[in-house]
């Protein structure tokens, strides 16, 4: 059980769509608090709210995934090409996901001004 789920974290582990929840919940506390209340704010938060759903869903489904691969790997008569298969679909997913969040990203962009932007992203290290 140990190698198998070492193995399926060295396949899910470095993939690049690390689930961001923290993330989306600063940039929602940070929409809140750095924005004035009305259009521009509550277009951002509906971005960042869509972006926690799929963040969510994805978080769901990657689950799901793993386990099914954990399953895979323990069962001896498991070939080569299943597990091929099984990656290539969770590849599929995390692509979908990654390419959603970007295009949420493009959303936020289209309705904050470049000052706004720079407020909710700044580096300063109170946040």
């Amino acid at each position: 059980m140990i190698i198998a789920t070492l193995v399926a974290l060295l396949f899910f582990g470095g993939s690049g769509a690390t689930l961001m929840t923290d993330n989306i919940e600063r940039l929602q506390d940070s929409i809140k608090s750095e924005l004035s209340k009305g259009g521009t704010r509550d277009a951002a938060m509906d971005v960042a709210d869509k972006m926690k759903d799929i963040n969510k869903d994805y978080g769901k489904a990657d689950g799901k995934q793993e386990t099914a691969l954990i399953e895979l790997l323990e069962d001896y008569g498991t070939s080569a090409a299943d597990l091929q298969s099984h990656l290539a679909a969770a590849n599929e997913l995390r692509a979908e996901y990654q390419q959603k969040m970007l295009e949420l990203r493009s959303d936020l962009k289209r309705v904050l001004t470049s000052n706004e932007w720079s407020s909710l992203f700044s580096v300063d290290s109170a946040r």
